[in-house]
């Protein structure tokens, strides 16, 4: 693990995955997860001779919690981070929870952006109008916002197991999971890596994760339609974390999108395809 200093005095914490002198990139972990996710793309970064540089979000393992944090305020840790590690041009990447902060880099820094890639990508939770999306939909996007904002009581179910269950915390993740994600998470390393990664998420408490639920939920404060950088977008047809229509909206929304779905994947495709999609990166 490194850390920089940030301006304002907080920790910024991150690891770095692959070839450390190849081509930048930054990965944005899911949630509730932390910069250990990088791992799991590991031997593709190295492969395809990518520096892979895996931050933790604030609060979440050993970043400093950020009071009242906002989505935009995201790119602006990653900034100096970059400069930090003397890299002007990069890109970034981020799956399911990590794809906000993918498009809210996309949207804030596209000058210091090679390229951005959104894997099973989490959309906008808090829409207010349904253009593209029906009615049931619509549904359960309010829903999901509502779940959001209420959602403390599970985050400390969620510390507990991890802390003293872990076996149990694995059982209920499994619950609403789509078979293809079944079958990855039944590799014992896979596993090991999910344990890891989601404990340290939680390794201040609850804070972090659940700030991260209040910005999904919330108003993003910009428009998908006013990204001008390319995104290059990835979705599993049997997506049950995050549907395949969440995708194919954000998609809709983007003015320059490259969107690939794929038939026999779920939410775990960068585990079966990262190689291949980190390749387009």
């Amino acid at each position: 693990m490194k850390t920089v200093k940030l301006k304002d005095g907080r920790i910024l914490a991150y690891e770095e995955y692959g070839d450390l002198k190849g081509r930048p990139v930054f990965y944005f972990h899911g949630w509730p997860a932390s910069r250990l996710s990088g791992k799991q793309v590991a031997r593709a970064a190295e492969k395809l001779k990518l520096r892979l540089i895996s931050p933790d979000r604030p609060g979440i393992g050993f970043s400093t919690f950020k009071p009242n944090r906002k989505l935009l305020d995201w790119p602006d840790d990653v900034i100096q981070l970059a400069d930090h590690l003397g890299i002007k041009k990069f890109s970034v990447a981020g799956s399911s929870g990590g794809g906000p902060y993918v498009l809210a880099c996309a949207y804030k820094i596209p000058d210091r952006l090679v390229s951005a890639a959104v894997i099973a990508g989490l959309g906008p939770l808090w829409l207010s109008e349904r253009k593209g999306l029906t009615f049931k939909q619509f549904l359960m996007l309010r829903v999901a916002s509502l779940g959001a904002k209420l959602a403390s009581p599970n985050l400390f179910f969620n510390k507990i197991c991890l802390d003293y269950f872990p076996y149990l915390y694995t059982w209920t993740s499994l619950l609403l999971k789509s078979k293809p994600d079944k079958e990855i998470r039944k590799k014992s390393d896979y596993e090991k890596l999910f344990l890891a990664t989601s404990k340290e998420a939680f390794r201040q408490g609850i804070r972090g994760v659940s700030c991260d639920l209040r910005i999904y939920s919330n108003d993003w404060c910009f428009d998908l339609k006013d990204i001008k950088t390319k995104v290059i977008l990835w979705h599993g047809r049997k997506d049950k974390n995050v549907p395949v229509w969440m995708g194919k909206y954000v998609a809709s929304r983007l003015k320059n999108c490259q969107a690939h779905y794929i038939e026999s994947s779920g939410h775990l495709l960068i585990a079966l395809m990262g190689e291949k999609i980190f390749s387009q990166i």
